[in-house]
């Protein structure tokens, strides 16, 4: 993953809005906001059950290599 910054966003149940997040390269900070908004969504009467992750390396290069091995 970059070293630079991540972006994170997520879809919380009972907030009205998505949420998007520029973090520093860290998996604490990541687990910390990922706590933040679960809390964020019980405060508003939702219960979480799980929390799940996905990664999209999103850059030119990336996506023009993954063409050219189809």
């Amino acid at each position: 993953m970059s070293q630079s910054s991540w972006l994170v966003g997520g879809v919380l149940p009972g907030i009205g809005r998505q949420s998007r997040k520029k973090l520093e390269p860290s998996a604490e900070r990541l687990l910390g906001l990922l706590h933040r908004w679960r809390d964020e969504a019980v405060r508003a009467g939702r219960k979480i059950m799980r929390i799940a992750l996905a990664w999209l390396r999103s850059n030119y290069a990336s996506a023009a290599k993954a063409r050219e091995r189809r």
